[in-house]
């Protein structure tokens, strides 16, 4: 019976040293070198694809890992403080990223589908300074038909809710017409300007 109790110590303490250790590669590995590529150096469309394909994949598999660790600890254990900090982290390094490849290159046209969805994604996590510094583009690109209607309520809505300083997205604001919106966030952009 001792022997059973101090395995099973020994297991669960083995673990969760596994896990820190693993968040501590998966970290190291998401944190890369992309935040040293010059974005100027993104001569051809194959570099740009990679480019915003790593950063959208990056900024999901953040916030997937981030959604794990909600489940498998409580909100004080410090494995979920460090991923919720890795998240930020990220979205800090992708917005700049992407904020200085849309001042460059402007919305990915001629490329993937997630590099498209990539700009977008990336904004959509960040602050109202930065959602309504790339509005103007992200509006073009929607009716370029490079955002979908979906991906693009998302970013009103929720710009509008940071405009408001609301906890939660009212989900009236989805069943209203997508040039609503747009005409919405529109006027917050000129008001604030």
């Amino acid at each position: 019976m001792k022997i059973r109790i101090k395995f099973n110590l020994f297991k669960k303490t083995y673990c969760h040293l596994f896990k820190i250790l693993l968040m501590n590669c998966i970290s190291y590995i998401s944190f890369g070198q992309i935040e040293n590529i010059n974005v100027k150096n993104l001569i051809s469309d194959s570099l740009k694809n990679i480019f915003l394909e790593y950063i959208f994949d990056r900024e999901q598999n953040s916030r997937r890992k981030s959604l794990i660790e909600n489940y498998s600890y409580n909100i004080n254990d410090s494995l979920y403080i460090e991923a919720q900090k890795n998240v930020l982290i990220i979205d800090s390094i992708n917005i700049h990223l992407i904020d200085e490849y849309l001042t460059l290159y402007g919305y990915p046209i001629d490329l993937s589908i997630k590099s498209k969805l990539a700009p977008i994604t990336v904004i959509h996590h960040s602050d109202l300074n930065n959602r309504l510094k790339h509005f103007s583009t992200l509006k073009q690109a929607f009716k370029l038909g490079l955002i979908n209607e979906s991906y693009m309520s998302l970013y009103l809505c929720r710009t509008i809710l940071y405009f408001k300083k609301q906890k939660k997205i009212d989900n009236t604001c989805f069943d209203k017409n997508i040039n609503d919106l747009i005409d919405e966030v529109n006027e917050i952009f000129e008001s604030l300007k």
